[in-house]
């Protein structure tokens, strides 16, 4: 007769074996299931981000940069009265029943208005010549430092740009579990993908650089600005799609020209600039060109971006075409005895009841010359309907004409038997 120890050690026994007959089984089965199920061997994997970076630009030859417009005070008004639209670097666009621009130091700035009416056509018959002012003068504007009369605004040397395109690649798609099938299922392109895709469109026509997120690197054109950089996807393509629309309205080869003369043009989107303003421009004479363009407040992104590249084409008319009528031309068409300078106060400005006596779109254009003719020609872009001011004889008129027959005079791609888009309100 078995002992109860026996019994014991032999139930101790089967207890042992039992546990590693199962132990056995799962591990097999395991081992089975991962074999014969790919899924379950799927390791997510972390894309690289690939960097190009580009040559560092000295500011040997820098000329000026060219800030927008501050939002810190009230809009000039229109017909009945003033607009202020709230949030950093923008400002108000003034329609029929209400008006803005706002003032502000610094250099260069949107100040143009501009509202959604239907556009109308074009406003008397355009002739040839007539233009006012005299050539070879160059000017300072005041408020600002400035080199050979170029603009105003804080003036920064040794900026190096650098940057380049930015590509993720795509995550790994998961594999088939039909019948071992591990041929990944085909997957469409990211938003980032897509916007690569249409920025390289906008490049491929008009030969411009179009830079953003990391790619913009650490651009600081001026010191006290600190501009932060865009990475949403969603927003990047909003503002690359108003940048092809905006250029789209120049004639066929217009930036063509400017870029085959040397004359290069950088565009920059960031989210924020800083100092409240909404764009900048930086000319080097040796014709590198960059415009820093904020996204963080886009209502009126479409008149910034004009206005910055007015800087441009003022830019290309002095350095690439020895054109330096400007300060002289605007001179010219001021009142008697005027000097630049006197943004703070709104003598002159257009307010929606003095067509005929208007000199200046917006008190920021009182700024200097450069932002003279830089409100006006935003305005002369993005005007819905035409305003009062753009009669034959009247002030505004008179430089907005002069405007459009010096870019006549300079783009062999601009001809005088065509009224282009932003000449379609002036009076000739």
């Amino acid at each position: 007769m078995k002992s109860r120890i026996h019994f014991e050690r032999e139930r101790k026994v089967l207890i042992s074996s039992i546990v590693f007959c199962t132990t056995v089984v799962l591990a097999g089965s395991l081992y089975i299931y991962n074999k014969f199920n790919p899924i379950a061997n799927i390791i997510k994997a972390t894309p690289d981000v690939l960097i190009d970076s580009g040559d560092e630009i000295t500011g040997e030859g820098q000329d000026v940069v060219e800030e927008t417009e501050p939002h810190s005070t009230p809009a000039d008004s229109d017909n009945t009265g003033e607009s202020v639209e709230s949030g950093a670097g923008n400002e108000a666009k003034d329609d029929n029943s209400g008006s803005g621009s706002n003032t502000g130091n610094g250099g260069s700035t949107k100040g143009s208005t501009g509202n959604t009416n239907a556009g109308n056509g074009n406003t008397g018959t355009k002739n040839n010549g007539g233009s006012t002012g005299s050539n070879g003068n160059t000017g300072k504007g005041s408020g600002g430092s400035a080199s050979g009369g170029t603009s105003s605004g804080a003036t920064s040397g040794g900026n190096s740009n650098s940057g380049g395109s930015a590509s993720t690649p795509s995550t790994p798609s998961t594999p088939n579990n039909n019948s071992g099938n591990t041929t990944p299922a085909p997957q469409g392109p990211t938003q980032a993908e897509l916007n690569d895709q249409l920025r390289q469109s906008i490049q491929n026509k008009y030969r411009v650089n179009i830079k953003y997120g990391e790619e913009v690197g650490p651009y600081q054109p001026v010191k006290q600005y600190a501009p932060v950089k865009i990475y949403d996807d969603a927003t990047i393509r909003q503002y690359l799609l108003v940048i092809d629309s905006a250029m789209a309205l120049y004639p066929n080869g217009f930036f063509q020209e400017m870029i085959n003369s040397g004359m290069t043009l950088n565009i920059f989107l960031v989210k924020r600039i800083g100092g409240n303003i909404s764009g900048l421009t930086e000319t080097f004479e040796s014709g590198y060109v960059t415009i820093l363009l904020q996204t963080d407040d886009g209502s009126y992104f479409a008149e910034t971006m004009h206005h910055e590249l007015m800087h441009y084409f003022d830019g290309y008319m002095r350095i690439k075409r020895g054109d330096n009528s400007a300060a002289s031309r605007m001179a010219a068409l001021n009142p008697p005895n005027y000097n630049y300078g006197d943004s703070y106060n709104r003598t002159y400005v257009y307010t929606g009841a003095n067509a005929a006596n208007a000199y200046f779109i917006s008190s920021y254009g009182k700024t200097n010359y450069l932002e003279d003719r830089a409100t006006i020609y935003s305005d002369m872009v993005t005007r819905g309907s035409c305003p009062a001011y753009y009669t034959k004889g009247y002030p505004l008129n008179e430089k907005a004409k002069s405007i459009a027959q010096q870019i006549e005079s300079n783009y062999a791609t601009v001809s005088p038997n065509t009224t282009e888009f932003w000449e379609r309100c002036v009076a000739y």
